[in-house]
């Protein structure tokens, strides 16, 4: 055994690395199984809740969005789908240099077996900060193709 490693401090490292990426392993699978339990059993009931969870995640997804890809000027996102099942739609106005803030429209939707619906609008200002100087005239092509540019600028 001791032709394949180079020296005698080798193989308590190696132990303690396999060790360290076991703890990192189970770690990760108790995290990941524990929290969408905890998120469903709190939305099992309430559509509400989620719709609302929806509206804000789509906010976060704006800031990431015009962050990432610098965007300047009006834009949004079609239907997507949120980690609690719900969905929610975004949009946003021209970047306002004189305060760097976007007016965000969110809007996140649930529904229920019965094939009911609820949905929440959530109209925001935010503050972006840090954009990149780089441009992407493909995301702009992207982000127009989703039929989402007509926000009312406040």
């Amino acid at each position: 055994m001791t032709k394949y490693f180079t020296s005698k401090s080798d193989v308590p490292i190696l132990v303690l690395s396999i060790f360290a990426l076991l703890a990192a392993g189970v770690l990760s699978m108790v995290t990941m199984a524990n929290k969408p339990e905890k998120v469903s059993a709190d939305l099992a009931g309430n559509p509400y809740m989620a719709a609302d969870m929806a509206a804000k995640d789509g906010i976060e997804a704006a800031r990431w969005h015009i962050i990432c890809h610098s965007r300047t000027e009006a834009g949004g996102l079609g239907t997507k789908y949120d980690i609690n099942g719900a969905t929610y739609k975004v949009e946003w106005g021209d970047l306002n240099t004189a305060d760097s803030t976007v007016n965000v429209k969110s809007t996140g939707e649930s529904r229920l077996p019965t094939n009911e619906s609820y949905s929440l609008t959530m109209e925001s200002k935010i503050k972006i900060n840090n954009l990149p100087s780089h441009k992407s005239d493909i995301m702009t092509s992207y982000y127009d193709r989703n039929g989402v540019r007509q926000i009312v600028s406040r």
